[in-house]
């Protein structure tokens, strides 16, 4: 089911967040972390052998257990973690874009199905 929004309403949306400028730059700059990611994808999993990590302007700046581990340590650095990429280093599935104010729900879903409870 998909719902209709007014030109109104999307401005609206978009303004909260910064403008469309702002939502453009998060887009791209969320394509370079991913791209990152692939193309370091088997060093990364080396590196950080069955841990979470987050990808902040192409480079990891945390990395733990449990996915709030990496972000908890992404807030201490003064990152902004609203646009950083999270990745579980031992799953090739597992790649999340975090939005400020919210938990991605599929992070919880793709550990349940790997029998994963380290969140």
């Amino acid at each position: 089911m998909s719902t209709v929004v007014s030109e109104d309403r999307v401005r609206e949306m978009a303004a909260s967040v910064g403008g469309l400028e702002a939502i453009l730059e998060g887009e791209r700059r969320f394509k370079a972390d991913q791209e990152y990611l692939e193309n370091n994808r088997e060093r990364l999993k080396e590196q950080y052998p069955d841990q979470w990590i987050g990808i902040v302007h192409l480079r990891v700046v945390a990395h733990g257990d449990t996915a709030d581990d990496v972000l908890a340590e992404l807030r201490e650095a003064d990152e902004d973690v609203s646009g950083a990429v999270l990745h579980h280093a031992g799953v090739e599935d597992s790649t999340w874009l975090l939005v400020e104010g919210s938990r991605c729900a599929a992070w919880r879903a793709r550990s349940a199905e790997r029998g994963d409870a380290r969140m």
